[in-house]
């Protein structure tokens, strides 16, 4: 791979839902990205760009309710 993200599981579900950006998570040191940090941001302006509003509902709800259970989790057990 020419670029890589890392980030812990809640995190990436968090970003996944929209529920996060990908900026804050970066600067928090909460997502991690190496190798050609150039592709790297053309991806995540990629996905962003992508139409949230176009995958299904039922997708959408799932990512949503699963992220907000894993950011609670998270909260709760600092």
């Amino acid at each position: 791979a020419e670029a890589t993200v890392r980030g812990g599981a809640t995190d990436l579900l968090l970003l996944a839902a929209r529920l996060e950006d990908a900026d804050t998570l970066f600067f928090q040191r909460r997502l991690v990205l190496t190798g050609d940090t150039e592709l790297g941001l053309t991806a995540r302006n990629l996905l962003d760009r992508l139409p949230w509003e176009q995958l299904p509902l039922a997708l959408r709800i799932v990512l949503n309710r699963c992220a907000r259970l894993a950011g609670a989790a998270r909260a709760a057990q600092r």
